[in-house]
């Protein structure tokens, strides 16, 4: 199994970033018909758009992982549906490994835990409600749904599947941190608890089976405590959970980079919390992972001529849906010395003309020209 999954092939019909649930029917129904699989409806959102799962495996060993909480972070999402073609392809083959994982493990997969926010593609869901800030008070329906299911399921594992911004980069390396990492801190002291080492370890492992596959584009964030997160109150309530946060690499928008790292990252995962391998590694194997810094812009201008000036500028793309039409422009982050940021893209030298006055985190007007190229933004779009 794990041999073949390097050859897998991504369902190419459907990719990001703007994934809504009726991107994800076709899949659903064929979903519903497919042998060791089952589908079920858990909840409804705020706008009553059903919540549905799928579970998979037999074994005493119960893992449960969502992707979506922020309805604008669809990466993940993806992977899932990579997975689920590519266990239902095997089980057609027969695959005695993938039997072998029936047996020891069951799976819930949550594909799309806010349709309300991903039709809107913001974080938030109808009624404005941070449901990864929700776990305490669960004012949501979704997150009231989701609690009643983790009690119900009485998870083994957790997985907390994201996207995060472009701005973080490997350490100082400045690369990208196309796939980062995270166990989570179940209170105010950052506890080493039980949970939380075996969450540690089975990071580790993971790390440690699918670097090669992308080289020095692995990070981990920090552990800061976030009392009202769900991955950090499912650490306090003993219940390992891993985040997984899927992130940018060079010339690469639709993010099929960290789609790949997180399909190979959760088949990994299965295996070796299967076999109980994940005790291997280490805390200090989770540890030597490097810490995400925020060194990275989207495009930077390196030294070149503003208003009879040498300086660099910087960009970041904003992602947004307006009247049902998803939307991309670019804004002003900053201006002046930038010598402490990377560009995801970089050009150097030429003359910027801006179109009319900039900005701080407003979209950009602006004419940038070298010898060779010609760059017109107009209302923050590439013309």
């Amino acid at each position: 199994m794990l041999a073949e999954s390097r050859k897998q092939s991504w369902q190419e019909d459907i990719s990001g970033p703007w994934l809504v649930k009726a991107d994800l029917e076709p899949y659903l129904k064929k979903w519903s018909h497919y042998e060791y699989f089952t589908l079920e409806k858990f909840g409804e959102s705020e706008e009553k758009v059903p919540l549905h799962l799928l579970k998979w495996g037999k074994g005493k060993i119960k893992i449960v992982l969502w992707s979506q909480m922020h309805g604008n972070e669809a990466t993940a999402t993806l992977a899932i549906i990579d997975i689920i073609e590519f266990f239902h392809h095997l089980e057609i083959e027969n695959d005695q490994e993938l039997k072998e994982l029936r047996n020891n493990i069951s799976i819930v997969f949550i594909p799309m835990l806010n349709p309300d926010g991903a039709q809107l593609f913001t974080r938030r869901n109808a009624h404005l409600v941070d449901m990864n800030r929700d776990a305490i008070k669960q004012q949501s329906s979704e997150m009231r749904a989701f609690f009643a299911l983790l009690k119900s399921l009485k998870p083994d594992w957790a997985f907390n599947l994201h996207d995060q911004r472009t701005i973080f980069s490997v350490g100082a390396q400045r690369n990208c941190a196309t796939l980062s990492y995270l166990a989570p801190s179940p209170d105010l002291a950052r506890s080493k608890s039980k949970s939380r080492i075996k969450t540690m370890q089975l990071i580790a492992g993971m790390h440690h089976k699918t670097k090669s596959l992308l080289a020095d584009h692995f990070g981990k964030y920090s552990d800061e405590f976030y009392p009202r997160a769900v991955g950090d109150n499912l650490m306090a309530a003993d219940i390992p959970c891993v985040l997984l946060e899927a992130g940018a690499f060079p010339g690469d928008p639709k993010r099929s980079k960290a789609r790949q790292l997180i399909f190979h990252n959760l088949i990994e995962a299965f295996n070796i919390i299967s076999d109980s391998s994940f005790v291997d590694y280490s805390v200090e194997d989770y540890e030597a992972i490097p810490e995400n810094e925020q060194l990275l812009r989207d495009v930077v201008f390196r030294d070149i001529n503003y208003q009879g000036q040498i300086c660099d500028i910087a960009l970041q793309e904003q992602q947004t849906v307006i009247a049902g039409q998803w939307h991309s422009h670019y804004i002003l982050d900053d201006l002046g010395d930038l010598s402490h940021l990377k560009g995801i893209q970089e050009y150097s030298g030429g003359q910027v003309e801006a179109l009319q006055a900039f900005s701080l985190q407003k979209k950009v007007s602006m004419i940038y020209q070298d010898q060779s190229l010609k760059i017109i933004l107009e209302d923050g779009r590439i013309s």
